[in-house]
């Protein structure tokens, strides 16, 4: 989908100097701005509560990050960010100041201005930011990743541009998980994004996908896999942090602590420093301190195993979130799908799906409930309900879409309504009750092809171009 889930620093190609797209007149200010001694927030879209409840998240976070770095931020700078509503103004925001090499990122700090690039995610419209109370937890974790990058700079710790992609990355993805849990490691399983990643990081160290950490060490983004490997880099690198950053594991927390006084310790490069030179002397430190990479990696995931939060529910975007006991669910604005899928699979037999369902009068309007999904090969079944009027059975296989059946039903508009759906799987026939709050009951029933097998695989929700909640998820 993307090549990083929250950008990297990155040098400009020329100076920002007037290029900045949000450079005006006095008279033209931006739709929203939020403004403290500490930050500075710029959206080119009208919605005030929102960068109001980022501005005071970040002014939160910035105790937090002094408190785990040792470093203090200097009076008189404070953290500038650039909110967008949708990706085409972003990207044309960063084209003008030299960085579009990220532009299907979505989040990106640049060097020579310090400044951070984030379009909200994973949608801006009104009615969805009032839904998560004006605070998005994927745009909130992308501008505290970000806020890191920045921090790292104006508080003059030693350039990230010459430190190694695990160090710069792991960081930010560190920090900003202890501002949004603050500082409590069991509330990571409370919130969904956090905790599906270092589920990822246990299921790949369980089944040896992981990046060995000699790799991990030496890997940089223009690596030839490093596209394949981006996301790896940025959980494992977040894992990694918080292993060497805990007090549990003495060995390697001392060790972590020498590194990081050996760094500041260290002259600080000039313009006629090679990069990479650099970064390969700053590897060779921290291979030197840490003397046995065989041993770290061995005890890390012991550790990764051990501590991954208990998580039912796993989503590949990142982009769905726990509204009290409802699961929100929305696809970012630039994508098609959004799939939050059980880590309970559908038993051998008939198996039935329950749920309480509601579609947010976002994009499309659609919500989905996934009866099995597999990922190798591609390949799944779902219920597709429609505002417009319709649910729909729908098979992918062999790349490949066939809608089994669809039935209409009177379309439906305003969000707050919530349906009942229960859905039956036996013997490749589907039942599918939907029943509306007067008790109203639609049904659609289909054939499944043979050839497509209902064992094994997960099952789960989710939604197509649109936003949609679910409550009282069950499987029996």
């Amino acid at each position: 989908m993307r090549l990083l889930l929250a950008a990297l620093l990155v040098p400009l190609a020329a100076s920002a100097g007037s290029s900045d797209p949000f450079a005006r007149a006095a008279t033209a200010p931006a739709p929203s701005v939020y403004q403290s001694d500490v930050v500075l927030i710029e959206a080119d879209f009208r919605s005030p509560d929102l960068v109001e409840n980022l501005g005071r998240a970040v002014e939160e976070a910035l105790p937090v990050f002094e408190a785990e770095t040792g470093l203090e931020f200097p009076d008189g700078e404070r953290f500038e960010i650039r909110l967008f509503a949708e990706i085409e103004p972003y990207r044309r925001a960063i084209s003008r100041v030299g960085v579009s090499a990220f532009e299907s990122v979505g989040a990106v700090t640049a060097w020579s201005n310090q400044i951070s690039y984030v379009v909200v995610q994973p949608r801006a419209e009104p009615r969805f930011l009032e839904a998560v109370e004006y605070l998005p937890e994927m745009t909130l974790q992308l501008v505290l990743h970000e806020m890191a990058h920045q921090f790292a700079w104006k508080a003059d710790m030693f350039p990230p541009m010459y430190l190694p992609n695990w160090y710069v990355e792991g960081m930010a993805e560190y920090l900003a998980q202890v501002a949004m849990t603050g500082g409590r490691p069991g509330r990571v399983r409370h919130t969904l994004r956090l905790a599906d990643s270092y589920n990822q990081v246990a299921r790949d160290v369980a089944s040896g996908a992981h990046i060995p950490l000699d790799d991990l060490f030496a890997l940089g983004f223009d690596a030839p896999d490093a596209q394949s490997n981006a996301t790896r880099l940025y959980y494992q690198s977040r894992s990694l942090w918080a292993f060497l950053s805990s007090d549990r594991n003495p060995r390697w927390a001392r060790a972590f602590r020498r590194f990081q006084e050996r760094l500041e310790q260290r002259e600080r490069p000039n313009r006629t420093t090679s990069r990479i030179d650099e970064i390969a002397r700053i590897d060779g430190l921290w291979r030197e301190i840490v003397d046995d990479v065989d041993r770290l990696e061995e005890d890390w995931m012991r550790w990764t195993l051990r501590h991954a939060p208990v998580g039912q529910w796993s989503e590949r975007y990142r982009a769905s979130q726990w509204r009290g006991d409802e699961l929100l669910t929305a696809t970012v604005s630039w994508n098609n799908t959004s799939l939050v899928l059980c880590n309970e699979m559908p038993p051998k037999g008939p198996f039935t799906i329950s749920c309480d369902l509601s579609i947010l009068a976002v994009g499309r309007g659609q919500a989905d409930v996934v009866l099995v999904h597999r990922s190798e090969p591609h390949e799944f079944l779902k219920l597709g309900v429609s505002a417009e009027g319709h649910m729909t059975l729908i098979e992918y296989r062999d790349e490949g879409w066939e809608e089994l059946r669809i039935e209409d039903m009177p379309p439906f508009r305003g969000d707050e309504r919530w349906w009942h759906l229960e859905v039956t799987v036996e013997d490749h026939h589907v039942t599918a009750t939907l029943t509306d709050e007067a008790g109203e009951e639609f049904e659609l029933e289909a054939d499944v092809p043979e050839e497509f097998s209902l064992e094994g695989g997960s099952w789960g929700v989710g939604t197509s171009k649109s936003a949609a909640r679910f409550r009282d998820l069950s499987l029996r």
